[in-house]
């Protein structure tokens, strides 16, 4: 009897679990922040908390972090363009749509704001640019409220010669049933997680072949 009752309030408690509102917010300014908030549990993914370090460790701490400084010179950052991430955006943009279909209105995107202004030291290559994500974000903004319900909305577009670097910034927080979301991974998670990983993979690759081509010469002069 007592194996029954404790398979019962298993039962349950997966049922309340599954059918839970998860909350996903995905900030965007000078670097990524995404929390992930189920029931009224609210958690940080990215970028990953510090711990609070026990005193016994602080030393250890002190010494890792002298020695990554010391190589934080040789370190090589992503090289993300333009053209990878509108490549990006054109191969997202069926899975995302696909994914949306299948949660109808059953997702609800709280808020969706976006400030992305367009710049370029070509002022050629800058308004050509701008024309390509006008022609992309707006419809895309059109097939998204078609599929789930959007509450807030704050989209802008601006073209800017002076910057000389496109700028964005923004925020994006969607809402829907567990069960909901573990269908959307299921279904289309896997691919668009692919493409993502795909494209810091080929950035990451760009920057290194870059970073040889130049300590070549500087390997050839110091011979």
């Amino acid at each position: 009897m007592l194996i029954y009752i404790i398979l019962v309030i298993i039962l349950v408690l997966s049922l309340l679990l599954l059918f839970s509102n998860v909350g996903v917010r995905l900030v965007f300014e000078s670097e990524l922040r995404m929390w992930v908030k189920v029931g009224f549990l609210r958690v940080q993914l990215y970028p990953i908390p510090e711990r609070k370090k026990k005193t016994a460790k602080r030393k250890k701490k002190v010494k890792e972090a002298k020695r990554d400084s010391r190589s934080e010179g040789k370190r090589t950052e992503r090289k993300i363009t333009f053209e990878a991430v509108w490549q990006l955006i054109i191969e997202l943009t069926p899975v995302l749509l696909a994914a949306m279909e299948h949660t109808r209105k059953g997702m609800r995107i709280r808020c969706l704001k976006l400030h992305l202004t367009i710049s370029d030291r070509n002022p050629a290559i800058a308004a050509q640019r701008y024309g390509k994500m006008n022609a992309v974000i707006w419809p895309l903004i059109a097939a998204i409220e078609n599929a789930v319900t959007v509450e807030q909305r704050n989209v802008r577009l601006d073209l800017d010669f002076s910057l000389h670097k496109t700028r964005a910034n923004g925020e994006i927080f969607i809402t829907m049933r567990m069960y909901r979301g573990i269908h959307i991974f299921l279904a289309d998670g896997r691919r668009m997680l692919k493409l993502v990983l795909d494209f810091m993979k080929a950035a990451k690759v760009d920057q290194d072949h870059r970073s040889m081509t130049i300590k070549k010469p500087t390997d050839d002069t110091a011979a």
